[in-house]
């Protein structure tokens, strides 16, 4: 029997923990976040990553993070997490369901092109059970039309479409690292941008709008979405043993 919700935790998980309890390093904003974030950067090929307290928050962030406005549509599979809808309900914008492929249980482009319209603002693309969706053609077509793309790899880690890593593709990816993905930290998330401008409003979303410049002066009223240092340090080792998991997930299978 394979047990979705009870994740692989090594002796070096272990340890990493407790080196990390013995250093105090357990708070949001402490120094093993950052390295949590660096690590995860170079894995999934993007700029920067904003670690924070679970994937539902992540797509939160992403759809807050694009300005929806009345009027806007926003398209996502019809087989998904609610997380998905929820997010975009929580914005001005309208969601609108597309089929999936009955066998990848993913959206193709195929899809997509049927429920794109005028209106159409963004495209919430999302890999499931970690088979990728169709993420390179779905991309073209969003960069033609110039639509927004974000892509939720909460279930893809380690996973490729058109030898590209999933949580690369579109403007922002999410990720989530709840105990049955392929990295987890027990609870957990991540938003993944190749923008400067995307990352530094992320970063003040996430943590209460505070800025470096005028700490406790606050124009917007943000969120506490912080990570703490004892997700993020398992986080870090359990990116060391990505693809041993996976090999071990498919021996099982």
């Amino acid at each position: 029997m394979i047990k979705v919700f009870s994740p692989d935790i090594s002796i070096s998980d272990k340890i990493t923990l407790f080196k990390t309890i013995n250093s105090k390093e357990i708070s949001g904003t402490s120094n093993v976040i950052n390295n949590f974030e660096n690590d995860l950067s170079a894995k999934f090929n993007r700029k920067h990553v904003i670690a924070v307290s679970n994937g539902s928050v992540a797509l939160d962030l992403a759809l807050q993070l694009i300005d929806l406005k009345k009027g806007d549509e926003v398209i996502l599979p019809s087989f998904t997490i609610v997380s998905c809808l929820s997010s975009i309900m929580r914005t001005e914008a309208t969601p609108v369901f597309c089929d999936v492929d009955p066998l990848s249980w993913n959206m193709t482009l195929k899809n997509v092109k049927d429920k794109f319209t005028k209106s159409t603002k963004a495209v919430l693309l999302v890999h499931t059970y970690g088979l990728p969706a169709e993420a390179s053609s779905i991309e073209t077509f969003c960069k033609e039309n110039n639509i927004i793309l974000i892509e939720d790899a909460a279930e893809a880690h380690g996973q490729t479409d058109n030898n590209r890593v999933c949580g690369s593709f579109g403007e922002i990816s999410t990720m989530s690292f709840y105990t049955n993905k392929h990295i987890t930290t027990g609870e957990g998330g991540a938003v993944l941008v190749n923008s400067d401008e995307l990352s530094k409003k992320a970063n003040q979303m996430r943590n209460l709008d505070f800025t470096s410049k005028n700490r406790f002066q606050h124009e917007n009223m943000y969120w506490n979405y912080r990570m703490g240092g004892l997700q993020a340090s398992l986080g870090i080792s359990q990116i060391k043993r990505l693809y041993k998991t996976i090999s071990k997930k498919i021996e099982q299978v």
